[in-house]
């Protein structure tokens, strides 16, 4: 076999099985042979204590060449190595074509995609190459609820798109599809969107949601923890709004409430927020 071939055997090995070190290890020891910075790369990042300013400079050079088998859809210098090969990237669906993710995606954990609406991604997400792909962040709503369809592996991940979500409520139900989702972020959310999420078939078994209204409330929901919602009130102008967020919010469970306000209130506010609490057990304010 030549050193090429036993390269790209390596290579597939690396794809297929990316959390398995010793393919990586016995590539790099052939990429150093040929004189391939690779080959340094994947050693000084496989190492307990990596050159850091050594790894910096070769990303500064080679970095661009290292991320171009994952295609032209990524952003140029924001992809991030770990062990010699990429993990976590930012693409869009802008540009065209849109070539098929090919088997160098196999490493790739983390994706974001913030600013692409065509529900087409989905499909292209779907690809068996991202079989790693475990956390996806700014997934405008009318890709996410079409992710349902496919059993990816994602566990965390992020929908946006308000007015979509409020023209679309079935969205969490179609990710509820998703076996491995544990963890849903909506940023600029409202209270509807804590209220879907709570009555659909994931809500219980969710490590953490989380929702925020720009600057005006954060609500955090641990359906398996002792205190089962965390919200805050950033601004009194969101007292309405985070009010109904807490009654939606109790398909997540009773069990205790935490509720932290950054202005004080008193009067009708506070009344709002202490009837909305009434259906919690338990309320820890702090």
């Amino acid at each position: 076999m030549s050193q090429k071939e036993a390269s790209e055997e390596l290579l597939s090995r690396v794809y297929s099985h990316p959390d398995d070190d010793s393919a990586r290890l016995v590539l790099a020891d052939l990429l150093l042979e040929q004189d391939d910075p690779l080959g340094e790369f994947i050693m000084l990042q496989c190492a307990s204590q990596p050159d850091e300013a050594r790894v910096r400079a070769l990303l500064q050079q080679h970095g661009l060449t290292w991320q171009a088998p994952l295609g032209p859809l990524i952003h140029p210098g924001a992809t991030r190595f770990e062990r010699g090969f990429p993990v976590s990237v930012r693409m869009s669906f802008f540009q065209q074509p849109r070539p098929a993710p090919g088997p160098a995606w196999g490493t790739v954990r983390e994706i974001s995609l913030r600013g692409s609406l065509t529900p087409l991604a989905a499909d292209w997400l779907a690809s068996p190459h991202l079989h790693a792909v475990t956390r996806m962040h700014g997934m405008h709503a009318a890709i996410a609820r079409r992710l349902g369809a496919y059993p990816l592996p994602v566990r965390r991940l992020e929908v946006e798109g308000r007015a979509y979500r409020e023209s679309h409520p079935d969205t969490f139900l179609a990710l509820s599809a998703l076996p491995h989702l544990t963890w849903v972020d909506v940023p600029d959310a409202a209270p509807g969107d804590v209220s879907q999420c709570a009555t659909s078939p994931m809500a219980r078994r969710l490590e953490r949601f989380t929702a925020s209204s720009s600057e005006d409330w954060f609500l955090a929901a641990t359906p398996s923890e002792e205190v089962t919602v965390s919200v805050t009130l950033l601004r009194e102008e969101g007292v309405g709004e985070l009010e109904a967020a807490i009654r939606a919010a109790v398909g997540f469970g009773t069990r205790a409430l935490r509720l932290v306000s950054r202005p004080r209130l008193e009067g009708a506010s506070l009344r709002l927020l202490k009837e909305a609490a009434a259906a919690y057990a338990r309320t820890e304010w702090v």
